[in-house]
């Protein structure tokens, strides 16, 4: 699960919460964090297929930052566990306006 917080104008930061299995296990090497951007009065994201950005962090604490023309917009944000080149399940999709 990602939960996020605003950082500043355009950028959100994120953080990474277990709900299950054990934070420390080694092999949860990283994360693939997936977003799109949905301009206001546009169709919200709800399969975790659709996010069509992404980057890879091993911190389970980060920021994402937008283009000045996604203020008011809204991010959908997924996160995968990432073992080398296997994928885990998705969490859930959660959302917040671009500031």
């Amino acid at each position: 699960m990602v939960e996020i917080f605003l950082i500043g104008p355009h950028q959100l930061g994120i953080r990474i919460i277990y709900i299950s299995g054990d934070p420390e296990d080694r092999a949860n090497k990283s994360y693939r964090v997936w977003f799109k951007v949905v301009p206001p009065g546009g169709e919200p994201v709800t399969d975790p297929e659709k996010l069509t950005g992404a980057f890879s962090t091993q911190r389970k604490k980060d920021l994402i930052n937008f283009d000045y023309t996604d203020s008011g917009s809204t991010a959908y944000i997924a996160v995968q566990i990432e073992n080398g080149e296997k994928k885990g399940p998705w969490g859930p999709i959660v959302s917040a306006v671009i500031p």
